[in-house]
């Protein structure tokens, strides 16, 4: 549970399922800036397809750190490797 609280922002490959539902949480709020129409179909999904959304938002987040050339911690680094997504 300390590891989910610790790393929510950034993503941990040795998460389990909590850690990784924390994760994707934070970046589905609501009352996030870029909440939007995308997200609330990213939430209704999520019961049945939590993998699948996780691979989206972390993607999404890889890219924006990507875009704006921000350093990408060696924690995320792993962590979207532990996640094994398609593509």
């Amino acid at each position: 549970m300390l590891d989910a609280v610790r790393y929510h922002s950034v993503g941990y490959a040795r998460w389990d399922q909590v850690g990784r539902l924390l994760y994707l949480a934070d970046y589905l709020e609501p009352a996030r800036s870029h909440a939007g129409a995308a997200d609330d179909a990213r939430r209704e999904r999520v019961p049945g397809d939590a993998h699948g959304v996780l691979c989206e938002v972390a993607t999404e987040r890889l890219a924006y750190l990507r875009e704006r050339g921000r350093s990408i911690l060696q924690e995320t680094r792993d962590f979207w490797e532990s996640l094994k997504c398609a593509g």
